[in-house]
């Protein structure tokens, strides 16, 4: 079973991932809530070790964001800036593409 803190922060990792799908392309305000910095470094404790009980769940949502960064480079900026904004080694220490991957999004 899990932990209710478990159980919180997995409908948190699910939320977020919906609604920056559904958050409207222009509203960088709306978006910053949503990537808040508390749920930046929930992601990034559940992504540095594959061991935590969250980690596919957290490798899921980012994986959910960096797509639809992706997709609509209006998000992209504020995407990045809210994940180097936690740390700026968020790649090396998630052992993910995701700051790569938006950057090269903004690039295009």
């Amino acid at each position: 079973l899990m932990h209710s803190s478990h159980e919180r922060k997995f409908l948190a990792f699910s939320v977020a991932r919906l609604a920056v799908e559904l958050c409207p392309d222009g509203d960088a305000e709306m978006l910053r809530e949503i990537v808040r910095p508390s749920l930046t470094q929930s992601l990034l404790n559940n992504l540095s070790k594959k061991s935590t009980l969250l980690h596919d769940a957290a490798a899921d949502c980012v994986s959910a964001t960096v797509a639809v960064g992706k997709s609509h480079p209006a998000k992209a900026g504020v995407l990045l800036c809210e994940l180097l904004r936690c740390s700026r080694n968020w790649d090396n220490a998630t052992s993910t593409q995701a700051v790569r991957s938006l950057l090269e999004a903004l690039d295009e």
